[in-house]
């Protein structure tokens, strides 16, 4: 330990307070020498609990961008090679969130999907990176040098269908631009995309089409180290913890709360307690109240005077997230035409046609009903009559969760593109998840090598199902036998517009309404109290309401049309909507790929179904 190390030592163990945990030093946990266990190297001053917690890593993170998509399907079915555990966390019996190969019983190599913490193309975050700081490529020039930054600081791009053969790597000429159509996506390589390739095949002196291949491969390896490095770097310097020990976003966000609030929280200990906190979970409300609307005002292009004008509003809300009672309550029928758009609580039901349970906001009778008092008081007012109280469960309330969001929202408004504005809204809406995460929906599954092993497991009672592999490999599925509750449960326009407004689509927090107004934005200006709980940092700067002050206030409501106006909207189904913007359609479609959606879906297809008078085939029909 050199003389400087020591005096850094004195000084610490002087300030009396570790820094780490922020404890006291004291008798029972004494200043101690933190070092390298490997090079024994002094390292920090800690105190005695903090140093003994400090174990070296028994494992090396290998990571994979989209490994649940792609490259776990045949990783995986390549480590049966020995009988070494196989440890995997699986989100669904084909997309596994990462898996851990042990090599000895002292040693093991994890799989971690960066995906599951950007959530972007590579492409996209490579260019992120490189309009923030060219020299935040730190790896990616030890291997190629700066002379090279403008080519391998970008995705490039690979004729991957023609290349279905080993012998076409062996080619001395880039293929054809006809040779790069990515049937996946039905895209054809942009002229300046192939120019690049072509750049990369000269600056590198390939050969053949496999040495085109090598570069490609390291170019995109070390993208992806530089990118996930400048992301480690990120979490440190904002929350502290570093995101090689995590295997998702939504789990590290969960104890970088913790970290930054330095709350303790309680969890419930009585079973009861814990069902009737589980029925007060509802999940978002996501539905198509009206069908279609077509805009009639001063903005839209076949604007008619003579009809009625109309505009259509998309808002967004920031930010939003829920005593527990367990009631009776009843929607008087003098009420139904006022809350026909969106009646108050909603509930879990297996609606008509349907045989899974689905959140569906009605006007029924409500029995037994679990709810947040707050939000009881809400309906009450609205006029809904409280027939009976069955429980009560009363707790303690307090902002404890503030000062996080409120560190992500600041992080947010000041995030440099669109990835890191992303990744802190991420953060805030994973650890709400995370408190109220049901853990009965987790799968238990168990990779084995071993025979002895294989059959043990089918011979359990809690035995599922098996999904062989290969001779070597099989996935074996069993039922939780136990159940850890270790998860925390915690928990307008229509005043202003009246009959004027009515509710179109919802999706959670997003709004969709149509609005009898001369000028909705010219209204909005005028509502001193509208307007405050609007944020309209998106608006163009020469827009009559447009103001900074609110932005990413929690709680405010966005124009998701950055203040222009929609021409028409159409909505099938929850999830599957589309309006028209000044000429340009926007398609929703959840569980079609993207692709599809975009070369193959148009707005004038949802009207056509929508309006469709013909005969319908259902899906018991279709089998």
């Amino acid at each position: 330990m050199t003389t400087e190390n020591n005096k850094t030592h004195i000084n610490i163990a002087d300030l009396g307070i570790c820094p780490y945990c922020k404890s006291k030093f004291n008798d029972n946990n004494l200043p101690v020498r933190d070092h390298n266990h490997l090079t024994g190297q002094y390292r920090h001053t800690v105190c005695n609990n903090c140093n003994l917690k400090m174990q070296q890593p028994k494992f090396v993170p290998c990571f994979f961008h989209n490994l649940s998509g792609y490259d776990s399907h045949f990783l995986i079915t390549q480590l049966g090679y020995d009988t070494q555990s196989i440890n995997v966390i699986p989100n669904t019996e084909e997309k596994f969130i990462s898996f851990t190969k042990y090599i000895s019983n002292t040693f093991k190599i994890r799989f971690v999907d960066t995906y599951r913490f950007m959530a972007s193309k590579l492409e996209n975050l490579s260019t992120n990176l490189a309009r923030s700081d060219m020299s935040k490529f730190r790896e990616t020039t030890k291997i190629f040098g700066v002379n090279d930054l403008d080519l391998v600081t970008r995705k490039g791009f690979y004729p991957y269908k023609y290349t279905d053969s080993w012998e076409k790597l062996n080619e001395t000429n880039l293929p054809p631009k006809e040779h790069f159509y990515n049937s996946l996506t039905e895209e054809h390589i942009l002229n300046e995309h192939y120019d690049h390739s072509m750049e990369v095949w000269n600056r590198f002196n390939c050969n053949t089409l496999g040495q085109y291949s090598d570069v490609y491969l390291k170019v995109d390896v070390m993208l992806l180290v530089d990118i996930f490095e400048n992301f480690r770097e990120l979490c440190l310097e904002t929350y502290g913890l570093d995101a090689n020990y995590y295997f998702t976003a939504p789990g590290m966000s969960f104890d970088c709360m913790l970290k930054y609030t330095g709350v303790e929280l309680s969890l419930l200990s009585d079973y009861d307690k814990i069902l009737m906190m589980e029925a007060g979970i509802k999940g978002g409300l996501t539905q198509a109240v009206k069908r279609y609307a077509k805009a009639n005002n001063v903005k839209v292009s076949d604007y008619d005077p003579s009809k009625p004008d109309l505009w259509i509003v998309y808002l967004d809300a920031t930010n939003l997230g829920w005593i527990c009672m367990e009631v009776d309550v009843s929607h008087p029928c003098s009420l139904h035409d006022d809350y026909n758009d969106l009646p108050y609580l909603p509930e879990r039901i297996v609606p008509r046609g349907s045989k899974i349970k689905k959140l569906v906001a009605n006007l029924d009778s409500k029995k037994n009903y679990v709810v947040h008092y707050l939000a009881l008081k809400q309906a009450l007012k609205a006029g809904l009559i409280l027939e009976k109280v069955h429980r009560v469960l009363k707790f303690n309330q307090s902002p404890w969760l503030a000062k996080y969001i409120d560190l992500n929202t600041t992080m947010r408004k000041i995030a440099s593109n669109d990835f890191e504005r992303d990744f802190f809204k991420l953060m805030n809406n994973a650890v709400f998840g995370k408190t109220m995460e049901n853990v009965r929906n987790r799968m238990k599954m168990e990779l084995v090598s071993d025979d002895k092993k294989c059959a043990k497991l089918i011979n359990r009672p809690t035995f599922k199902n098996i999904t062989i592999y290969n001779e070597n490999l099989a996935a074996i599925h069993l039922e939780i036998d136990e159940l850890k509750f270790d998860k925390p449960i915690y928990g307008s326009m229509k005043h202003h517009f009246g009959k004027n407004i009515k509710l179109m689509y919802m999706d959670t927090d997003s709004l969709v309404y149509t609005i009898n107004s001369k000028d909705f934005y010219n209204d909005l200006r005028q509502n001193r109290h509208l307007l405050e709980r609007m944020d309209r940092s998106n608006l163009p700067t020469d827009h009559l309401c447009y103001c900074a002050d609110r932005k990413k206030v929690p709680g405010t409501f966005t124009d998701e049309t950055h203040g222009n106006a929609i021409h028409e909207f159409v909505a099938l189904r929850a999830k599957a909507y589309a309006y028209n913007l000044a000429g340009v359609e926007n398609i929703k479609a959840k569980g079609v790929r993207g692709h599809v959606v975009k070369n193959h879906i148009t707005m004038e297809d949802y009207k056509k179904y929508l309006f469709w008078d013909g005969p319908i085939i259902d899906n018991e029909q279709a089998r």
